[in-house]
């Protein structure tokens, strides 16, 4: 934990979550949805590994920053996460679980199972063995960091940026402001701004 306060601060760490929260919501369950042909098809199965993770590494920082990201996916993401399991877990996390999982609403903490090691059958009673990692007992050979899904082909891709377009032009005229999105290569960053529009300036 020390090895990350280096490169990132408690700030930073929760922007990230945000910034990939928005680009599930505008980039990946989009794209989901429009492959399987249904609009419904929004919701996650989260997978947080605690491989590693130890008594010294639940520090207090970490601790901080785990109730603040549940705070605010409870507050502002509530219906994106089906499912998290959370695998190899120690047993010291139960004991910090006790802790910030009244944080939760009840619906929340009923989402979030702690399966510990021996997760491989859990995690395949809720993710097709293709699209899980060889890693955690799937057949999917992609690496995590290259974000292997749908959202990657160029057609769909095209076609969920061109929905959001059409979304933030009608956006724009109902409440009559410039909605400002900033772009980076893996799509909308999360980072949005409506700005006022000046009316008396029109011609």
């Amino acid at each position: 934990c020390d090895k990350l306060w280096k490169f990132t601060d408690l700030e930073r760490s929760v922007k990230h979550h945000i910034q990939q929260q928005e680009r599930y919501v505008k980039i990946i369950a989009p794209s989901a949805a429009l492959k399987a042909g249904d609009r419904r098809a929004f919701q996650s199965i989260v997978i947080i590994d605690m491989d590693g993770v130890g008594v010294s590494t639940l520090s207090g920082e970490v601790r901080t920053i785990m109730g603040r990201i549940m705070q605010i996916d409870q507050d502002y993401y509530p219906e994106l996460m089906h499912k998290a399991l959370i695998i190899n877990a120690p047993t010291s996390f139960r004991v910090i679980w006790g802790l910030v999982k009244h944080l939760l609403d009840a619906r929340t903490q009923e989402k979030i199972e702690v399966v510990g090691s021996g997760y491989e059958e859990e995690l395949l009673r809720w993710i097709d063995a293709d699209n899980l990692m060889v890693r955690y007992g799937g057949n999917n050979k992609a690496r995590l960091i290259d974000a292997p899904g749908v959202w990657n082909e160029p057609e769909v891709r095209r076609a969920v940026l061109e929905k959001y377009a059409e979304r933030k032009s009608m956006f724009e005229r109902f409440y009559s402001c410039s909605l400002d999105a900033s772009y980076d290569s893996e799509g909308m960053d999360g980072l949005v701004a409506c700005t006022d529009v000046d009316e008396s300036a029109s011609p």
